[in-house]
């Protein structure tokens, strides 16, 4: 079943969808881990559209389970002898975080200068393109638009965003109607055999299943379309994209350390992996349980105060705003005696 993923995966990354084969391509290696050749071509797809995090992820854990004849090994040798263009890489990236920024002020013409920068750097980055192409509605450049998505889309036939950009400006008409570049000829797959293809190369060599998975220009990044719809509406953008960078870093020194190491020492790492998420998740809630008593600890404090000073009238006012439903035993138990002790003094006639 893994392999017949992979064949879907391969298929789908033929014929220029994109998307589609990497869902294809993680079902096979969700059904079996171990399957080097559906890691190498997913990490070649992912390469092409950008990820670079996500494709040295999938070289490192293919070269670690198929220690002999993996081409994983020869795509992370290039990526450390080409310094110069992870750099443009990482420009690209730190570009299009500025734009994000820009946008969250609603400053559309800064984002606009700052994707063109990034375009620069990776002239196939489908989320800059995508993201451009909202700044130009947005600033009623609409005109500006459609070349841009014809680009995307012959570059991913499955970009959703694009997809739903094109149908809104040619009021529904779906990619494929007369006009649109699925007309136009298709960039051919090279079939010429090859010994060893760098993923660095402008064109990928395609043999058969079995070889590297190389392809033709195959090229942008898709971070995501939840990202992309959360910008149209609210000028938002979840921090895991400012961390890029970051995740290049820590994969680079990942695969130095993994050079030697065995599947079951993956296989740990993904173990602590999970370990820590799960007490991430542990201590988001127990944020969330406290967070009452956080805004009841000023009150608290001020309250305390004016008590210290003898102004029991206004302590226990302060102490009558605060919410109790959800406060903690241990506040809780500090608000009761607090309450307490004005409350003595106030019948003892003594406050103020």
């Amino acid at each position: 079943m893994s392999n017949a993923f992979y064949n879907k995966g391969l298929a789908l990354a033929k014929s220029g969808n994109m998307t589609e084969a990497i869902e294809a391509l993680h079902k096979s290696v969700g059904l079996d881990k171990k399957n080097a050749d559906a890691r190498n071509l997913l990490g070649l797809v992912y390469f092409n559209i950008g990820h670079m995090a996500d494709a040295l992820k999938q070289w490192v854990i293919s070269s670690a389970v198929k220690k002999k004849d993996n081409p994983a090994a020869g795509y992370l040798e290039e990526f450390q002898k080409n310094q110069r263009q992870m750099e443009k890489y990482a420009d690209s990236i730190r570009a299009y975080n500025s734009s994000i920024a820009y946008l969250k002020q609603k400053s559309e013409d800064m984002a606009i200068i700052q994707l063109r920068r990034a375009l620069e750097q990776n002239e196939n980055f489908c989320d800059a393109m995508n993201l451009l192409c909202l700044c130009y509605l947005v600033s009623k450049q609409k005109s500006k638009v459609m070349p841009i998505l014809e680009k995307i889309l012959e570059i991913d036939r499955g970009n959703a965003i694009a997809l739903n950009y094109y149908k809104e400006m040619t009021r529904g008409r779906v990619p494929g109607a007369a006009g649109f570049p699925a007309n136009r000829p298709k960039t051919e797959l090279k079939r010429a055999a090859v010994s060893r293809v760098s993923p660095l190369s402008p064109v990928f060599s395609l043999r058969d299943s079995k070889r590297p998975f190389p392809f033709t220009q195959l090229a942008s990044l898709v971070i995501g379309a939840l990202v992309i719809l959360i910008i149209m509406f609210a000028y938002a953008i979840p921090s895991a994209v400012s961390k890029k960078q970051d995740e290049l870093t820590m994969l680079q020194a990942d695969y130095n350390k993994l050079q030697t190491d065995s599947a079951s020492q993956i296989s740990d790492l993904q173990t602590k992996y999970d370990a820590l998420d799960g007490q991430n998740a542990t201590m988001t809630a127990d944020y969330n349980d406290l967070e009452p008593d956080f805004e009841a600890r000023d009150q608290l404090l001020m309250a305390s105060y004016q008590y210290n000073e003898g102004n029991y009238a206004d302590a226990k006012a302060i102490l009558d705003g605060i919410l109790t439903d959800k406060l903690s035993t241990e506040i809780m138990t500090v608000f009761t005696k607090l309450k307490d002790d004005c409350t003595a003094q106030l019948a003892g006639g003594s406050g103020q």
